[in-house]
């Protein structure tokens, strides 16, 4: 078709990611979760279809974690049906039910648990990018040791890039000085850490929750590949994960930014 999305390289690895990724966690929870209306989990041929259009807009990779619910055991049953082999950039340290909320455990049994269990359920024995999925305390020794057990991951060849999903300024300082490959963060701590990123030789930002869980798209006014745009004029910044179980709103999205 001759029309695609940009890829860039992680920096220092051989993984490439789209501009935009597509966030999985509507594919496998519909609780305790921010988005303005109510959802029903989507059957798994609308997910076919929606994964199908993802990658005929030139979207590579999916982005998930263990606490997005059954997602990542869909996922392994639905994308050798895909007429595509995405990427994977994976959380894990979070653990989520309905009866209990979310709790955090970044011990290295528990970490290593859970990517046994992302290989387990998504049958792959690679995931391209690993990353801690922090809570408000994402700057302690907990975190420290974590990083340092993906970074071995990375070593042994088990994956290809790693980092932390963060939350506090703290956590994105403390991502850096562990030679992280990709800070994952929300627009409103990458305005407050941006000139972090700027300083950094090798800056690798991943944008989640660019349209705010869908809320600032309930002003109609508001142009959400304009939004997009915008962000990934930032030179830090590498790709946006945006989630959708609509494959019209997928399209109106990402096809502005496609390029001949």
């Amino acid at each position: 078709m001759g029309i695609k999305l940009t890829h860039s390289k992680i920096s220092n690895t051989n993984i490439s990611l789209s501009e935009i990724g597509l966030g999985t966690v509507k594919f496998g929870r519909n609780t305790d979760i921010k988005y303005p209306k109510p959802f029903d989990l989507p059957s798994d041929n609308d997910l076919i279809k929606i994964l199908n259009t993802a990658a005929e807009l030139g979207v590579n990779y999916l982005d998930t974690a263990v606490a997005y619910g059954v997602a990542n055991q869909r996922l392994g049953k639905l994308l050798p049906k895909v007429n595509k082999k995405f990427k994977i950039v994976a959380k894990i340290g979070e653990h989520y039910s309905s009866q209990s909320g979310s709790v955090y455990n970044f011990t290295r049994s528990s970490l290593k648990g859970d990517f046994e269990k992302l290989l387990e359920e998504l049958d792959l024995n690679f995931i391209e990018c690993l990353l801690l999925h922090c809570n408000d305390n994402d700057c302690g020794d907990d975190i420290k040791d974590g990083l340092k057990f993906l970074k071995q991951l990375k070593q042994k060849g088990l994956i290809g890039a790693y980092g932390s999903s963060c939350k506090t300024k703290e956590g994105v300082m403390l991502a850096l000085d562990s030679d992280s490959d990709v800070v994952m963060i929300e627009p409103n701590l990458f305005s407050e850490t941006q000139k972090l990123f700027d300083d950094c030789s090798n800056p690798n930002v991943i944008i989640k929750k660019a349209f705010s869980s869908g809320n600032i798209l309930l002003n109609q006014k508001v142009n959400p590949s304009e939004v997009l745009k915008n962000y990934l004029e930032e030179k830090s910044i590498l790709s946006i994960v945006i989630g959708s179980i609509n494959n019209s709103h997928l399209r109106q999205n990402i096809e502005p930014l496609q390029k001949k």
